[in-house]
């Protein structure tokens, strides 16, 4: 297994928010084989949270469709009522893994 990290997913696919020299929240696509997906995301908790969250899933979702990616999936604690909320705004389609992780996809060929 290759390490957490830069190293382990493109350069290109890390979203990171900024207010001049101040991080707000990242982002980051992985894939594996054919398969991506949305992999961390972490928000600042102050100030315009649900913003940056969303402006990072929509900057993911444009370079996934920009880069030919069929299918972008996503998962979250289902507890992280927020974050579940936000995937559940840009969901084409939805399953369930298990029942503490919703899973979501994003980006489907020929979905939004």
């Amino acid at each position: 297994m290759a390490p957490w990290g830069l190293e382990r997913h493109p350069a290109d696919t890390y979203f990171i928010a900024l207010d001049g020299d101040r991080v707000l929240g990242y982002g980051y696509l992985e894939h594996e084989g054919e398969e991506w997906q949305n992999g961390f995301m972490a928000v600042r908790a102050r100030g315009a949270r649900p913003r940056v969250a969303g402006a990072i899933k929509r900057a993911q979702i444009a370079w996934a469709k920009a880069n030919g990616v069929p299918t972008l999936r996503t998962a979250n604690e289902v507890r992280l009522e927020s974050m579940l909320a936000l995937n559940r705004r840009f969901a084409t389609a939805r399953s369930t893994r298990r029942s503490s992780c919703a899973v979501l996809a994003l980006l489907k060929s020929g979905g939004a």
